[in-house]
């Protein structure tokens, strides 16, 4: 049994549910924006609780969990953030596409660092066209630390800090969201 790794899993669906919950209360966002954040947000969620099972130490989750695993970060989160552009980047709409097609890829064969080159891109997009940036750096930094989480050489606070640091990242988005609703 894992309790950090759990632990984090939880706090990973309580943000993403407050990003989908964010922005489900932003009346002039686009509708189809919108449905491809939820969806891709709440893949991740699902893919989150089966972690949260799997880290109790249900076992029969685990192959769930690695496939589900590998369709949220190669897919779920390139649309997230295609999503997250379209709404906030002025000329996004093709550069959204552009990136959301780079960081899906690696289903088709390509290299899998395609996928965080695409998160990374899109992200530093947000940061150039997008105020206020403070939120949007943080967000950034925050998915950098998911990468080094895998240095740790204690698997349940390895795991525990990739949910956290996951979680930050968006927790931070839906406070940027919170903020643009403000503006």
């Amino acid at each position: 049994m894992m309790i950090l790794a759990f632990a984090g899993e939880l706090c990973l669906i309580a943000a993403l549910f407050w990003a989908i919950y964010s922005l489900n209360r932003h009346a002039t966002a686009p509708k189809a924006a919108v449905l491809v954040f939820g969806v891709a947000l709440g893949f991740i969620a699902v893919t989150a609780s089966m972690g949260a099972g799997r880290y109790l130490g249900d076992n029969a989750v685990i192959a769930w969990h690695d496939w589900a695993s590998y369709w949220s970060k190669t897919v779920a989160m390139p649309l997230y953030l295609c999503a997250v552009l379209w709404l906030w980047s002025p000329s996004g709409r093709w550069l959204a596409l552009l990136f959301g097609l780079l960081g899906c890829s690696p289903v088709l064969g390509a290299p899998a660092m395609l996928t965080d080159l695409a998160l990374v891109l899109a992200l530093l997009r947000l940061i150039q066209c997008c105020a206020p940036k403070a939120s949007i750096i943080a967000a950034l930094l925050a998915l950098g630390l998911v990468p080094l989480c895998a240095l740790l050489n204690d698997a349940d606070l390895a795991m525990g800090l990739f949910h956290l640091a996951l979680a930050l990242h968006f927790g931070l988005i839906a406070w940027f969201i919170q903020q643009q609703k403000a503006a």
